[in-house]
């Protein structure tokens, strides 16, 4: 459909305030995520876009993929760990913050909603949330960390506490809006040294 040069410039107008907006979000959310992580004593590990690819590289045509591709952060995966060493010792911990900026973009959602393919963006509705997983190792199998946590399940949702997600890694989860994960960060690094704590008394 065309559209006239009045409405283009509108069209422009908006991308760029919703870029200049999305930029500012995350001058404050990444930060945030390093602070939360340094007061937990966790150092980065790797992140990762959670349901697309990563955008294209130089020699390949953005056009080829998902546009959504393009906005890599819009669901994430950001992950830090403490280890003691190459081999996975118990204690070893690993914390992954998940990032949806609309949790319609989860496959499990797109499938009730019945969007098949690349999702529309005009048809998303979800909720903004943070959801918290952390993982730690109860034995030593003389592996690394690395790879028992290739190795592990995602935490079940639904289930509270620390459950078993492989032989040598238990793991918890909690679920915050994303306003109040930004709000107060505070009560977000509170949970999670409890649950910690938790998990270092029942393995003790």
């Amino acid at each position: 459909m065309e559209i006239t040069v009045a409405q283009a410039q509108e069209l422009v107008t908006q991308v760029q305030t919703a870029h200049r907006l999305a930029v500012g979000f995350y001058q404050r959310l990444l930060p945030l995520l390093t602070r939360i992580a340094s007061e937990l004593d966790v150092q980065f590990w790797y992140w990762e876009p959670a349901h697309t690819s990563r955008p294209s590289p130089s020699t390949t045509s953005p056009n080829s993929g998902w546009k959504w591709d393009l906005v890599p952060l819009f669901a994430s995966r950001h992950v830090f760990w403490r280890i003691a060493g190459e081999q996975a010792q118990p204690g070893d911990t690993a914390i992954v913050f998940n990032l949806y900026l609309d949790e319609d973009f989860k496959p499990s959602r797109r499938k009730k909603l019945g969007i098949a393919g690349e999702p529309d963006p005009l048809k998303l509705q979800g909720s903004a949330a943070m959801i918290i997983h952390a993982y730690r190792c109860t034995a030593d199998n003389g592996e690394t960390f690395r790879k028992m946590w290739n190795d592990a399940e995602w935490p079940t949702e639904g289930v509270e506490g620390w459950h078993k997600v492989s032989p040598t890694m238990d793991a918890w989860r909690c679920h915050y809006p994303l306003a109040q994960f930004i709000a107060e960060p505070e009560n977000v690094v509170a949970e999670i040294r409890e649950a910690l704590a938790e998990a270092s008394t029942e393995s003790a």
